[in-house]
């Protein structure tokens, strides 16, 4: 048994977090975006979506296709 493959999971880097919310703190929109697909690929769908959520009501429609993307490639 590899011991190694146990703790495969992906750490947060909280200078990309902080880098996400500097950018959406200026104003971009698609910062949530952004953020929603890190979240996303580190496993954590419940932030990935609050963030493409937030993205979507502020009128990104790229956060919108993210999430709906995500949603089908969980259906296959």
């Amino acid at each position: 048994i590899n011991i190694a493959c146990r703790e495969n999971k992906i750490q947060q880097n909280p200078e990309i977090i902080k880098l996400g919310q500097k950018i959406i703190s200026m104003g971009e929109v698609e910062g949530h975006t952004v953020m929603g697909s890190y979240y996303y690929s580190l496993g954590d769908k419940i932030k990935a979506e609050k963030e493409w959520q937030k993205g979507t009501d502020k009128g990104s429609t790229k956060a919108g296709l993210a999430q709906f993307e995500a949603e089908m490639s969980e259906v296959q």
